[in-house]
């Protein structure tokens, strides 16, 4: 079944867990039955290609699908000026952040055995932290043959260096946001095919560009801002699923 920009097929829960006083807020997101997506404000791509993103129910890593999402070198594949296919969850003041937050951000990325591996100054973000008034603050990318997460442009760390293909990805971080150097960023990543994880903790870090509160906000799909530098010839694939976004303090 095809997803349109009007209405797109989701399995989504919102609940909050009490914990003594702390309350958390969560969202668990796959791409199955229920188009309730709605309820989270969460804006699907606005492009011309019908292809840009489509439900798939031959791959998903829980539950029954996942959504493909597809860009090429092509003005059907534009969104806001650039090529770039992605959901945006902008509206929704619960997942927005800012200085002090603490986050757990998770999901499951597969890259097919036909994609084609690019230079790494033509990076595919599959994930982006973004600031409403500026660059994102960080992003996930595939960069070359690696895996990335690159923050405030400078900091950048390899989470999967010579990623597999053919098999899903989960990946996992634990992130406070800081203006002032007080941030961190747990990381987690591991595959479906050698099942072992990677672990990293990088602390005492700046990991946003201002101190505004609820100032940022998710995006997820793939945008590739640097089209003009690529080598590749084929369409730009992945598939997305099992997406769990949570708020701890």
């Amino acid at each position: 079944m095809k997803i349109t920009g009007k209405i797109i097929f989701f399995l989504v829960t919102i609940f909050f867990l009490s914990n003594n006083s702390l309350a958390s807020s969560v969202i668990n997101l796959d791409f199955d039955d229920s188009d309730n997506y709605t309820n989270l404000q969460l804006e699907a791509p606005k492009v011309l290609a019908e292809d840009a993103f489509v439900k798939d129910c031959t791959l998903y890593r829980i539950g029954k699908c996942s959504v493909k999402i597809k860009i090429k070198n092509s003005v059907d594949y534009f969104q806001d000026g650039n090529h770039r296919v992605e959901f945006r969850l902008m509206k929704n003041l619960d997942f927005q952040f800012g200085p002090g937050d603490l986050f757990k951000y998770s999901f499951s990325v597969y890259i097919p055995t036909e994609y084609e591996n690019d230079v790494r100054d033509s990076v595919d973000i599959i994930w982006q932290f973004k600031n409403f008034n500026n660059a994102p603050n960080a992003f996930i990318g595939i960069k070359g043959d690696d895996i990335v997460l690159n923050y405030l442009n400078d900091g950048q760390i390899t989470l999967y260096k010579n990623f597999p293909k053919g098999v899903w990805v989960d990946i996992k971080l634990e992130i406070l946001w800081s203006y002032t150097g007080e941030g961190y960023f747990n990381t987690y990543i591991a595959s479906t095919k050698d099942k072992s994880a990677d672990f990293m903790f990088i602390k005492h870090i700046r990991n946003l560009r201002d101190s505004k509160p609820k100032n940022n906000y998710i995006k997820f799909g793939i945008y590739k801002p640097s089209y003009e530098k690529s080598i590749s010839k084929k369409d730009r694939i992945i598939y997305l699923d099992s997406i769990k976004i949570e708020k701890l303090n």
